[in-house]
């Protein structure tokens, strides 16, 4: 999935997109206790990470490292704490600041090293489409990568038993 930054573009609106997203780690179920979202590279080139930021609307986080993911892969971004659990699951990179996510709802943005709007979501609990899973410990999935706008009908909590599939294609992987 890396490769070295010559290679790499930056990025296009919804090339790189939020593909999941862990807000409420607790009580865990099998993946690290720790926020995460995961990104995918819907594009057909490489695109360089480097300075590719994270916000949710009041801070934050930006990839300084030089990484390159590759067409149709996945990345996971974390807290610098965390960040050696999860690259037990493949690719994964510290945000530094992490841009914590509320559990009851919030918005995303993937914004670009130009400061472009690569993707945004506007989410809240009833996304998980589970009154349980509501109470934590699972993430939420993009079912559709081919319709990164489409809001809460292409998103649910994910049906793994660990709670979520960091760096793993989704559990409800389908075709809206």
């Amino acid at each position: 999935c890396i490769c070295k930054l010559a290679c790499a573009q930056e990025p296009e609106r919804y090339e790189l997109v939020i593909h999941e997203f862990f807000a409420d780690p607790s009580p865990p179920r099998g993946l690290p206790s720790s926020e995460y979202i995961e990104i995918r590279n819907r594009g057909i080139r490489d695109i360089s990470l480097k300075n590719i930021s994270l916000s949710n609307g009041s801070s934050t986080g930006k990839i300084t490292s030089v990484m390159t993911l590759h067409p149709d892969s996945l990345i996971v971004l974390c807290p610098s704490a965390s960040l050696p659990q999860f690259l037990a699951f493949g690719p994964a990179i510290a945000l530094s600041p992490w841009p914590t996510l509320n559990n009851e709802g919030d918005t995303l943005l993937l914004i670009s090293p130009a400061g472009n709007i690569l993707h945004a979501l506007t989410w809240n609990k009833t996304w998980y489409k589970n009154t349980l899973k509501e109470e934590g410990g699972w993430s939420i999935e993009m079912k559709d990568a081919t319709k990164p706008c489409m809001g809460k009908e292409n998103w649910s909590a994910s049906v793994d038993p660990r709670g979520g599939t960091p760096g793993l294609p989704n559990s409800l992987q389908s075709t809206i």
